[in-house]
């Protein structure tokens, strides 16, 4: 018999104003897949892959979308292992596959619980911040969802045999990493 432990994850919301423009885009982060649920044995430690998804929406402009952003996320009842924008939109052009990372800043990696202040005091998570490129005209589409950075965690099924748990994933402020 199996054991579940299911992954609920928060959403936030965020606006930017542009010069000139009578509207504002609406940008979101999400996880992908979320939610998200693992069967396993009791006790048994599995890993399990997410993608931070930024989704524009509402953009007044056809042609570019985010040039540049900064995330940091934490979770409950999970290990964080790694962090990239390899397999992204984030990352470089010459990565397989591709992503749009072209001359610009690039820092993604695990935040640890000694850093961060405000909702990042004593947790761990990953930090990330990327500028696609510093003098080329490179962004997000304009409108849509796009992966921007992929992490993997570390779970453990509850250890009776049919029991079921509840782990969280989240986007919080304040965090910091090693830059």
């Amino acid at each position: 018999m199996n054991t579940s432990l299911s992954t609920v994850c928060m959403a936030v919301f965020l606006s930017a104003t542009l010069e000139a423009q009578s509207t504002t885009p609406r940008f979101t982060l999400s996880f992908n897949p979320c939610p998200s649920e693992v069967h396993a044995l009791p006790a048994q430690t599995f890993d399990r892959a997410f993608d931070c998804i930024l989704t524009t929406e509402d953009n007044p402009d056809p042609v570019g979308g985010a040039q540049g952003w900064s995330l940091s996320l934490s979770g409950d009842a999970l290990d964080f292992k790694s962090a990239t924008t390899q397999g992204t939109l984030a990352a470089r052009i010459t990565d397989s596959p591709p992503g749009l990372f072209n001359g610009g800043f690039e820092k993604t990696e695990l935040a640890r619980a000694e850093k961060g202040s405000g909702d990042c005091a004593g947790r761990e998570g990953i930090v990330s911040a990327v500028v696609l490129s510093f003098s080329l005209p490179v962004t997000l589409p304009p409108n849509g969802p796009a992966a921007v950075c992929r992490f993997t965690v570390e779970g453990t099924a509850p250890a009776t045999e049919g029991g079921t748990a509840t782990a969280r994933l989240f986007y919080v402020d304040g965090c910091t990493g090693s830059g």
